[in-house]
């Protein structure tokens, strides 16, 4: 797996794991790769720092309770915010994911996106034959 930054038309810039460079090759030319804050489809590959060691920690322990608090906040809302964007535009097709996301590429099923649950280990299958698949995180009020 390897975590690409992106950036959309508009400038929004997000990240997103794929299999390898061909995997996004693949999901950026069928406009399947889409902004989380604009929707849009026109999808490149943005400036990416080299993680290089630095003497100086980045730990979260280093960061003042009040800030880490905050980011956390922030974090978390911007990840309830994709995942509601997400469940607008998709069909929730539950735990039945893996089984729908086959119909769907063997062409038994209507093309449509969906949104569902899949296991690490279904993922990677579902990966391997070539189905496209975008991990998707989900909110604290997901979970109940």
């Amino acid at each position: 797996m390897i975590k690409f930054s992106l950036q959309c038309e508009n400038g929004h810039e997000f990240e997103s794991w794929f299999s390898d460079s061909e995997a996004f090759n693949a999901q950026s030319e069928k406009h399947l790769i889409s902004c989380p804050l604009c929707t849009s489809t026109n999808i490149k590959k943005a400036l990416m720092t080299p993680n290089i060691s630095k003497k100086k920690s980045n730990k979260l322990s280093d960061f003042p309770a009040p800030e880490l608090a905050s980011k956390r906040r922030e974090a978390l809302a911007l990840a309830s915010q994709f995942v509601e964007r997400i469940k607008k535009i998709t069909d929730d097709v539950g735990d039945k994911f893996p089984e729908e996301a086959r119909k769907i590429h063997y062409e038994e099923a209507p093309a449509r996106p969906i949104w569902g649950t899949a296991s690490p280990e279904e993922a990677k299958e579902l990966i391997e034959e070539g189905i496209d698949v975008i991990p998707v995180p989900f909110s604290p009020k997901d979970q109940n």
